[in-house]
Formats: structure tokens, C-alpha cells, sequence
């Protein structure tokens, strides 16, 4: 079975509200939605069998959990779509698009 490295992402505390909490995202972690994608499709490939997305560490060094469960993958590679168009990388966003095909409504 392969390991997966469950990335831990550093932001300001001041970020942590939900609505600050997406356009901080949108901003700074390219890699955060690359994770995201990568996580949909190891968890539908059945090598990642844990919910945890990611590990957020606060300014303060207290570190949180970001989990995702089935029910959210759509969501959650909607916004990842989002990203990368706006970025322009469409090779990903094409890639985003068809592992659509493959979630469960």
C-alpha cells in the first residue's frame, strides 16, 4: 500500500473563520488544492482510507485537523475547478472535471 504524506499547512490564526478561511486558500496554497484532488483520488482508488485532508498549524503552533469526508468531494473539487481556472492551469482543471465523473452523489 502506498504512504501518503498528509501535508501540514501554516497560516495566520486571524484566517481560521470560514469565509477569511477560503479567500486566504485562494491566495496562498496552490498546493492545498493540488492536495485536494490528490485526496479524492487516493480515497477513491482506496489507497488513502482516512477522511484527513490536510493538517492546519496556527501562528501560535497549535496544529488542526481538516478532514473530508465522502459527502463533501464534490464541493470540494468545485472549488479546486475554481482555482485552477482562475489560475489558467486547465490541464488540472480538465483532470478535476473528469474525477467528477467518478463521485458519488
Amino acid at each position: 500500500m502506498k504512504m501518503v504524506n498528509v501535508p501540514t499547512f501554516r497560516m495566520n490564526s486571524n484566517f481560521l473563520l470560514q469565509e477569511d478561511f477560503d479567500i486566504y486558500l485562494l491566495k496562498h496554497h496552490d498546493d492545498f488544492f493540488r492536495r485536494i484532488v490528490e485526496h479524492v483520488v487516493n480515497r477513491l482508488e482506496d489507497i488513502e482510507k482516512d477522511n484527513l485532508l490536510c493538517k492546519i498549524q496556527d501562528d501560535d503552533g497549535s496544529v488542526f485537523e481538516l478532514r473530508l469526508p465522502e459527502d463533501g468531494f464534490m464541493k470540494a473539487v468545485d472549488k479546486s475547478i475554481q482555482y485552477f481556472q482562475m489560475i489558467e492551469d486547465y490541464e488540472t482543471c480538465r483532470d478535476a472535471a473528469l474525477l467528477k465523473t467518478y463521485i458519488k452523489e
